[in-house]
């Protein structure tokens, strides 16, 4: 899980590239580029529900043999920027 922590007095939008690698081979999609916003002193982390897939990293299928899993992740083009 990621977790986003704003301890400024002003709404910030985050963004950033989730560059990941499952079995040592580099997965690059759209679903890998998050942008979110997080209000001025609060804290947003994601969750393992379907409809908030941008703030973790998948590592495995716990219920199957023989699927591929993570083996390593980088968080990249970080941006921070105020929401006016």
């Amino acid at each position: 899980m990621i977790e986003i922590t704003n301890t400024t007095g002003k709404d910030l939008k985050i963004s950033f590239d989730k560059e990941l690698w499952y079995n040592g081979v580099v997965s690059s999609t759209k679903e890998n580029s998050v942008e979110i916003v997080v209000s001025k002193n609060n804290v947003v982390a994601g969750t393992c529900e379907v409809d908030e897939k941008q703030l973790y990293i998948f590592t495995k299928m716990l219920n199957l043999d023989n699927v591929r899993k993570l083996t390593k992740y980088e968080l990249k083009n970080i941006q921070v920027e105020k929401v006016n």
